[in-house]
């Protein structure tokens, strides 16, 4: 049996209207029919013959979604194919009035259909739109694994709150519901707001893509009370008394982990950083070498401390990299063991909410130290010691004070040393009043006193 070979080509009219033209037996059979479809010629894909793939088309005040008209696209071409095989096996070669009766008829059934259902049909898919998110805003921002992950959590919590997701169900009354549920699933304020800045910026690429989304939605603030986090960091002596402690033989791998997180304290190397150090990036004891994490540039002195650790683990690490790095969950937990057995046990203090209530967590230095604490710890005792602060971006590679203040906690000694001000102040002012009611032979007695004391 000789098989019945047809072609089709899809295109707009100027009022766009979708259209289908088929073509059989050598192109000399043809039929044009109009399709229950209308689309935006300037989100038209002439090469694809589709609609621009998450474009929405506005065409004599109806709204269409691009999903919702390709769909409608391959359902005609499926009635076409059909068609067509059915008068290949009659062993037949179709009219033009059989083929146009017979789709006329079929697209008849595809309008009373899409009118049933033409709110189903035109909103879009949040779960779709959410895949197309990951997607396209993510390749054109150039997100870690992690920065994913923490977008499929505040969605898939979404999910977990309301099965049946709609983008057109979501409003303030929604998002409020959605806030107290995950308050009584026991998640705190900072994580819950870092949820909702997930979905804002969400929410905000589907309205750029031409969505309807509601402005109450995009202007959502959960309103919870977020306090500062506690920076954990380690004050110049414990640094100090860190580096200087002798681990048994036994305890060798603590030791290398202490030397790891000195390192990152006297440098500001994340662990990212120190895990990807060359042994080619250190010259003249300068470390020049790009952040894995924000591509940008540093250059960091090594200060006395950080050249004596780079200069023994230079010599006997094998080949191109400086450290042997562990991954981050060992090296946190050897840092935790090894805080402890040199005593590192000053209590810190961190504050959370759920919803209104306060939560105080009071730990031992050794229980909450990680390796980012060690960059902290830079940037605290660079600051305590005087150290400007375009200086200490210049190491870190923050590219403003903004960026950089979560990791800045004043160390007491500097605190100390500022409030101390206050109480000079004080004196100098009750000092002041007194001499303004003594005469002359009161002060010159009081400075017959002062030169006294001086000498």
């Amino acid at each position: 049996m000789t098989q019945l070979k047809f072609n089709y080509r899809i295109f707009l009219k100027p009022n766009g209207r979708v259209f289908m033209r088929v073509r059989w037996n050598g192109g000399k059979n043809e039929s044009s029919i109009g399709l229950p479809l209308m689309a935006d010629r300037t989100k038209w894909n002439s090469d694809s013959q589709r609609a621009i793939r998450n474009t929405i088309h506005e065409v004599n005040g109806e709204t269409y979604s691009a999903r919702s008209i390709n769909n409608g696209i391959e359902s005609a071409i499926e009635k076409v194919e059909i068609l067509f095989q059915k008068f290949q096996l009659g062993g037949k070669l179709p009219t033009v009035a059989e083929v146009k009766e017979y789709l006329n008829e079929q697209f008849i059934q595809q309008r009373l259909e899409s009118v049933e259902t033409n709110a189903e049909i035109n909103e879009p898919s949040l779960s779709a739109l959410f895949d197309s998110f990951i997607l396209n805003y993510g390749q054109e921002n150039n997100w870690a694994p992690k920065t994913r992950y923490k977008y499929d959590q505040a969605y898939n919590l979404m999910k977990a709150y309301h099965q049946s997701l709609k983008l057109s169900a979501i409003d303030k009354k929604f998002l409020n519901g959605f806030k107290v549920w995950l308050l009584e699933q026991g998640y705190k304020n900072s994580t819950v707001t870092k949820y909702f800045r997930c979905l804002r910026t969400l929410f905000r690429w589907i309205k750029e893509e031409g969505y309807p989304v509601s402005d109450d939605i995009l202007g959502y603030r959960s309103k919870l009370a977020v306090p500062v986090k506690t920076v954990i960091y380690l004050k110049y002596e414990e640094v100090l008394r860190f580096e200087n402690y002798v681990f048994p033989e036994t305890k060798q791998y603590l030791a290398r982990a202490r030397d790891l997180f000195c390192f990152m304290c006297y440098t500001s190397l994340r662990y990212s950083d120190l895990k990807s150090l060359k042994k080619a990036a250190v010259a003249d004891n300068v470390i020049t070498m790009h952040s894995q994490k924000t591509k940008g540039k540093l250059k960091i002195p090594l200060v006395r401390h950080a050249v004596r650790i780079y200069e023994r683990y230079a010599a006997t690490t094998p080949g191109e990299y400086v450290f042997p790095v562990p991954s981050s969950q060992k090296l946190n937990s050897f840092l935790k063991e090894a805080a402890k057995m040199v005593g590192l046990d000053r209590e810190v203090i961190d504050t959370t909410y759920c919803g209104n209530d306060r939560i105080e967590e009071v730990m031992k230095l050794h229980e909450a130290i990680s390796c980012h604490d060690a960059r902290r710890t830079f940037v605290c005792i660079s600051l305590s010691l005087g150290i400007p602060q375009s200086v200490v971006m210049s190491c870190t590679g923050h590219a403003d004070y903004a960026t950089m203040k979560p990791y800045i906690a004043i160390s007491d000694e500097t605190s100390k040393h500022e409030l101390v001000k206050w109480e000079i102040g004080s004196v100098r002012n009750e000092l002041n009043s007194l001499l303004d009611e003594m005469n002359e032979d009161e002060l010159i007695d009081v400075l017959n006193y002062v030169k006294d004391f001086k000498e």
